[in-house]
């Protein structure tokens, strides 16, 4: 008959549990809060807890047959493995395999080989994915969340930005400063991001009224960056000093989307009043503007082609000569 020999006791829900099989007297158990206890199971002691090993429940845990590896898997959507190679049996990461745990919002290419994605989620997270190499995938670090997070007692989650609603990549100048642009839900300040350390950036950019940021955009060399505000108001930031270098004021609702053109002579904007302005890029004076049948939710560009895309609110795509500053094609289909 089965008998108790021993019980021990995790904060939280436990989910997983498995033992190490070579000569080390260790079990350990994960949680639904998505941390690992390491247990000594002849001092029938608790080691240490990886807080955060995963970014939400751990739906599995199992130690590799006799080597001092363990793998584990979460509702993030991650798979992990961490090695046991210290005196005191304390694990470090070893390597890991990821992506979003919930749906993403926004995918470009970076750069103009075709190699990288950048992808951002309603999981708060900005990817980096490798077309030809999955080992090259990685999560934007957003600091030491999980220091910050024992410290304070809290869980990761609670510490990452605000999900990301757009963002701007150019990597003309990668090696050089900070390559990627980002606004934030509900946030009131946007977030550069180095590809190149695969880590945000440098700068925090606020307007100077601390507007909500709704749209962001890069120049096509790669200087400067754009910030869309809810009031209509658009700020031209350098993107290697961080500083306020010019404002377009002219739309009367929220901006939605921003767009440059090759040579940086002109700055396109949609916003929430229904119109495409077209702007002066080096004196910010407005020089052109189009009502659109309906208001714009967002706004791309073909450089090589001078095109404009618009995604408006009546479920059309219109396409909007840049240089004649006409709508010359309309996609509709859309039921919503």
């Amino acid at each position: 008959q089965d008998r108790a020999v021993m019980q021990l006791a995790q904060e939280g829900r436990v989910t997983a549990v498995t033992f190490r099989t070579d000569d080390a007297p260790m079990m350990a158990t994960a949680n639904a809060e998505g941390d690992v206890a390491l247990w000594d199971l002849d001092a029938r002691r608790l080691l240490h807890v990886m807080q955060g090993a995963h970014d939400g429940l751990v739906a599995a845990a199992d130690f590799v047959v006799g080597q001092p590896v363990l793998v584990t898997s979460g509702a993030d959507n991650a798979v992990r493995e961490w090695l046991f190679d210290g005196q005191a049996g304390i694990p470090r990461p070893l390597r890991q395999r990821s992506g979003h745990f919930a749906p993403a919002q926004m995918i470009r290419y970076h750069g103009d080989d075709g190699r990288h994605i950048l992808s951002a989620g309603r999981d708060r997270a900005l990817r980096l994915f490798a077309v030809f190499r999955d080992a090259q995938n990685a999560e934007l670090s957003q600091g030491s969340l999980e220091r910050e997070a024992r410290k304070r007692h809290t869980s990761m989650r609670e510490l990452r930005l605000p999900a990301v609603t757009q963002f701007a990549s150019n990597a003309a100048k990668s090696r050089d400063w900070d390559d990627v642009v980002t606004c934030h839900q509900g946030a009131r300040a946007a977030h550069t991001w180095s590809v190149e350390r695969r880590a945000l950036g440098k700068y925090t950019l606020q307007a100077a009224d601390t507007a909500a940021v709704r749209a962001v955009a890069l120049s096509a060399c790669g200087n400067y960056a754009f910030l869309g505000l809810a009031t209509g108001a658009i700020e031209m930031v350098n993107m290697q000093s961080g500083l306020a270098r010019r404002t377009f004021a002219g739309h009367a609702k929220a901006v939605t989307g921003i767009a440059t053109d090759a040579c940086n002579q002109r700055v396109f904007s949609t916003a929430l009043d229904g119109t495409l302005r077209v702007w002066d890029f080096a004196t910010g004076a407005q020089t052109h503007v189009l009502a659109l049948p309906a208001t714009a939710s967002r706004l791309e560009i073909y450089r090589e082609g001078a095109l404009l895309a618009c995604a408006c609110d009546d479920a059309c795509v219109r396409i909007v000569d840049a240089d004649a500053l006409r709508v010359v094609r309309t996609f509709a289909g859309h039921g919503s």
